[in-house]
């Protein structure tokens, strides 16, 4: 953050100002970790400010100016701070840099702007970018406004420094630290602060940030899927998860395991549907010298591995029956028996499990068994196709062309809107993982230092969005044509339920159905 502050701007920052900016930016980095900071220097004559970035340089806007008076920056300096969820919504979405509109996708969510001074006088501005979640999380953290409040507090040092050398100012032109240990004791002293609001100041949760960077949107569906996980994390419970390809089930499963005690334990994950059905046994439970034709070596199984730590069954629902019999006590006992050994040994694990697959139509098929399925489904955890949260496709995009920016050392800034707008429109059977692979193509077409636009994508790609904007998505997401109108089916029956206060007579009459009929497939849905 230190040599984005060097960078040359035309409006010169006197030194006491860039000790504080340079102390405060640090500060908010090891504190708050944004994802990313913009500092602004207001001119003074009030119709201009320039903007430095620790990854976007050269920035200026002048939006919001009437008669020579930014009206936002003096409702800044009367409010302190003020958040905007979605940063198209906020002054700094008319930054304009080179002359050319900044994309607006350059953080994930929103923005925190914060004003730097006092009501008479504004030396400075940050804006910090983070998800919705955490605009309002710093919107209310006491800390971060006591943070701003000594900064002033050190500009007016070193206001005085600048007029006296007796002021307090070391030998190097540094001022006090601004640091949570000066914060605390005063956030103790302030009347009106709960015991608990105080403990809770000046530090973001570990597990919360964890989340925030693996779970990446702002959708409903992924603010509880963050809690699922969080709540999943503290308990040794089975889990099984469930959600369609692609849509990150790995991802949570290794989430669960560092959110846990166990997080420096072994992480064992093995895909049940890639192993052939005469290897998976011995891959599982292991096997002793001699066991088969070709085991000349006693080998430990995967079990066995994740002594202490996590055993992730992938893709469990197309594990063989036949195996499937042999795992059934595995879940509750945590024992098992390698492959040519009369004695039972141990393995104290925690067991996920994940599938892509309608287990409840399986089990009613008879190709899964119901008993197992009881004891991996200990805590259930379904996770929501990208096309049902269009509001988390922006900050995945971005998160997918950073990511393939610092891998390949490329400056790629963001995303171009039309074609965030292409991509809302599409069903992504393939879910997150069809995303990454399509944003690491467009990326690896992109000019250095250009977003990445409609041109970029491969020709097959432009003509497949080209047909869903002409003619919608046809339902190219549906992949099995009984889920979805079983789901449909149970969305309308619970719906109308609903209508009703869960009168089935009447629900049923609504519908054209005898009551039975309805009766029967809330029963066959498991709707209550």
């Amino acid at each position: 953050m230190s040599q984005s502050m060097t960078r040359p701007m035309s409006r010169t920052m006197p030194p006491h100002e860039q000790v504080v900016a340079e102390r405060l930016l640090m500060e908010i980095q090891r504190h708050y970790q944004p994802d990313d900071i913009l500092f602004g220097l207001p001119h003074a004559e009030g119709q201009r400010i320039e903007w430095r970035s620790a990854s976007v340089s050269g920035l200026s806007s002048s939006s919001g100016m009437q008669n020579g008076c930014h009206l936002w920056l003096h409702h800044l300096q009367q409010s302190g701070t003020q958040g905007w969820a979605r940063l198209n919504s906020s002054p700094l979405a008319r930054i304009q840099q080179h002359g050319s509109a900044l994309s607006p996708t350059i953080a994930d969510g929103g923005v925190l702007l914060c004003a730097l001074g006092n009501s008479n006088h504004c030396w400075g501005l940050l804006a910090l970018f983070g998800t919705a979640a955490r605009i309002r999380d710093w919107q209310q953290d006491a800390s971060l406004q006591q943070q701003l409040r000594l900064s002033q507090q050190h500009y007016q040092q070193g206001m005085t420094a600048a007029a006296s050398p007796t002021a307090a100012i070391d030998s190097e032109g540094h001022l006090p630290p601004l640091c949570t240990s000066e914060m605390k004791p005063s956030l103790a002293r302030s009347p009106g602060v709960k015991a608990q609001e105080v403990k809770n100041q000046g530090e973001h949760s570990p597990s919360t940030s964890l989340l925030e960077q693996r779970l990446l949107g702002q959708s409903r569906h992924t603010h509880l899927l963050r809690q699922q996980v969080q709540q999943a994390s503290q308990h040794a419970l089975s889990v099984l998860l469930l959600g369609e390809t692609g849509t990150g089930k790995e991802v949570v499963a290794r989430l669960l395991h560092d959110l846990s005690p166990r997080k420096h334990a072994p992480f064992i994950a093995i895909n049940c549907a890639a192993i052939p059905e005469n290897l998976i046994e011995s891959e599982l439970f292991g096997f002793q010298k001699g066991a088969f034709s070709g085991a000349s070596a006693p080998q430990a199984g995967l079990l066995a591995q994740a002594h202490g730590g996590t055993l992730f069954l992938d893709e469990i629902g197309d594990m063989p029956l036949t195996m499937q019999a042999k795992l059934l006590r595995v879940p509750e006992s945590r024992r098992y028996r390698p492959l040519g050994c009369s004695q039972e040994q141990p393995s104290e694990f925690r067991l996920i499990a994940a599938t892509h697959q309608p287990l409840d139509q399986q089990i009613t098929e008879r190709r899964f068994r119901v008993d197992l399925y009881h004891r991996l489904c200990q805590c259930q955890i379904q996770l929501t196709p990208l096309r049902e949260r269009p509001d988390d496709l922006p900050p995945l995009s971005l998160h997918f062309i950073r990511q393939f920016s610092q891998q390949h050392h490329r400056l790629l800034p963001g995303l171009a809107p039309d074609l965030l707008s292409r991509l809302s429109g599409y069903g992504f059977p393939g879910n997150v993982r069809e995303l990454k692979n399509l944003l690491e193509v467009a990326c690896a077409h992109t000019e250095d230092g250009a977003i990445v636009q409609w041109h970029n994508l491969p020709p097959s790609w432009q003509q497949r969005l080209q047909t869903i904007q002409e003619h919608g998505d046809s339902y190219q997401h549906i992949r099995d044509l009984r889920l979805a109108l079983r789901r449909f089916e149970a969305e309308v029956i619970r719906a109308r339920l609903d209508f009703y206060q869960g009168n089935r007579g009447l629900a049923a009459a609504s519908l054209g159905l005898p009551k039975r009929t309805l009766d029967h497939k809330c029963q066959k849905l498991e709707l209550r």
